[in-house]
């Protein structure tokens, strides 16, 4: 039989056990760089407060400078051009997140919007493939930037018409050679045609 202190300090070992497994699964999922960082803590609290301090919240400059160094390398790839507009556009929107725009006057959140867009719209640009690159330079000859919407509806459509010719051509190609087959046996005499087959 336990007396009530006795329960207690049970359950502070109890407690104390669980906190030691927890605090080594969460080590031991980091990496090392990060786990140095926080291995002298001893409560998984204490670990998860010093991450929180260091990784998360919307000034993070830490995250935003990872997502700027993201979209300055992303390449198009084997991806389809809405695949990789798609992850562009999630990229651009999690910078946003950890890098807000503070504007002093609501004015100036619409300038930096517009300003913001061009400059990810070159990125776009930059990581297509480069059977774009034609429209591309159509889309710089114009005057005014188009927005990041505009862009990639514009290189979309440039993809379906750079893959819809390829089928088109088969087709002609097979009816021209159906046609050419057509007149060929109209020109041969009829009992030859007969030893052609």
């Amino acid at each position: 039989m336990l007396l009530k202190s006795d329960k207690g300090e049970e359950d502070d070992i109890t407690n104390k056990q669980l906190n030691d497994r927890v605090l080594v699964w969460m080590l031991s999922t980091m990496e090392l760089i990060i786990r140095e960082q926080v291995e002298t803590l001893t409560t998984p609290a204490e670990v998860w407060t010093e991450l929180e301090r260091q990784f998360a919240g919307k000034s993070n400059k830490m995250q935003a400078t990872r997502i700027m160094h993201e979209l300055t390398h992303l390449k198009q790839g084997s991806r389809s051009v809405v695949e990789y507009a798609g992850e562009l556009k999630k990229l651009y929107i999690d910078l946003h997140y950890y890098h807000p725009f503070e504007a002093v006057d609501k004015k100036d959140l619409d300038i930096h919007h517009v300003w913001f867009q061009s400059l990810v719209s070159k990125l776009f640009f930059d990581g297509l493939n480069q059977e774009f690159d034609l429209r591309c330079q159509l889309i710089f000859s114009k005057s005014e930037w188009p927005t990041l919407d505009e862009v990639i509806s514009s290189i979309i459509e440039e993809e379906m018409r750079l893959s819809h010719p390829k089928e088109n051509d088969y087709k002609s190609i097979d009816a021209s050679a159906t046609l050419s087959m057509k007149k060929s046996r109209a020109s041969v005499p009829q009992g030859d045609q007969e030893k052609i087959r």
